[in-house]
């Protein structure tokens, strides 16, 4: 029997901190915080010159954040050949299988990663892939676990580079899924 997933961890990588700016790649991938089980996952880097033309904006304090970045983790991100639609329309047919009532989207800063793609999916006319209430805020849940008293410094290793979009989610997915074991003790 085939596992149902209810748990997405989405990352983007981005040239700035709100809607506008360019979002360069997105990761996610399907997890089980209760088993602590991984699904598929899915990794799209956007086309740079195609961001541009429809007028997405780079931030210089973010550019300068770029610029320090190691030159693998810079290819990666600024490299990409998707056409914005086609990137999302991806990851909206990635997402398909989590848009029933208890599925949860995690990401790190849900005013940032869920916004800017939200605004994306709005600027290319397609419909949000998620429902209004599936993103989840890892920090927001880190906040809970401190004013319950629990220990939220949790050893885990970064698979990948930091800073790519699949990298980050599946790190973010480790973090929740150790997170619940710690409220589950």
């Amino acid at each position: 029997m085939e596992q149902k997933f209810t748990d997405v961890s989405l990352d983007i990588e981005s040239a700035g901190t709100v809607a506008g700016y360019m979002v360069l790649n997105i990761g996610a991938i399907f997890f089980d915080r209760k088993r602590g089980t991984f699904g598929e996952r899915i990794d799209l880097s956007l086309d740079v010159q195609d961001l541009e033309a429809k007028g997405y904006k780079k931030s210089k304090s973010t550019m300068e954040f770029w610029d320090k970045q190691p030159d693998g983790v810079r290819e990666h991100c600024w490299a990409g050949i998707l056409p914005v639609n086609d990137a999302l329309r991806r990851l909206a047919r990635f997402l398909e299988p989590a848009l029933f009532n208890d599925s949860h989207i995690w990401v790190k800063g849900e005013h940032m990663d869920i916004a800017m793609l939200e605004f994306m999916y709005d600027a290319e006319g397609l419909p949000v892939p998620w429902m209004y209430r599936a993103p989840k805020d890892l920090r927001t849940y880190e906040l809970a676990l401190v004013d319950a008293g629990l220990d939220t410094e949790f050893i885990i290793p970064h698979e990948g580079p930091a800073h790519t979009g699949l990298s980050d989610a599946i790190y973010q997915a480790r973090w929740v899924m150790a997170a619940f074991r710690r409220l589950n003790q």
